[in-house]
């Protein structure tokens, strides 16, 4: 059945719908693991939504994620562990000193390795940006 279409606007839209989508969208990202940084896309995501909120709200605390789960202090240098979670850099190595179970889990960590967060870093630098606020 054809679309009525009532203004030229429209009628773009529904060019554009039918399109093909871009390159860049063709193979997406099915899993974490594409990205190598274990939560990543969930943590971008959350941020993303967070950016959309309403600028009015002077008020408005950092999400969660933002946090580190060790203190609940806002992460400035935001790492992955090998249990996947994201963690300050200074509490989870102090945290590894002293245990080689994960924080979030109590499971034994396969290593040691830290990868930065620069996904999340990212985020955060957009999400205080906007709120004149500097993440260091």
């Amino acid at each position: 059945m054809p679309v009525s279409v009532k203004s030229s606007s429209q009628a773009s839209l529904l060019r554009g719908v039918q399109q093909e989508p871009p390159k860049a969208y063709k193979h997406p990202i099915e899993s974490t693991a594409d990205i190598g940084q274990g939560e990543s896309v969930a943590q971008l995501e959350q941020g993303l939504d967070v950016l959309d909120l309403n600028d009015d709200e002077e008020d408005l605390e950092a999400p969660s994620s933002f946090c580190c789960p060790i203190t609940t202090e806002l992460l400035r240098d935001p790492v992955v562990a090998a249990d996947g979670h994201t963690y300050e850099r200074q509490h989870i190595k102090e945290w590894l000193q002293k245990s080689d179970t994960s924080p979030m889990t109590n499971e034994p960590m396969d290593h040691k390795h830290l990868i930065p967060n620069l996904a999340l870093r990212a985020v955060m630098e957009a999400y205080f940006g906007a709120r004149s606020e500097v993440v260091q």
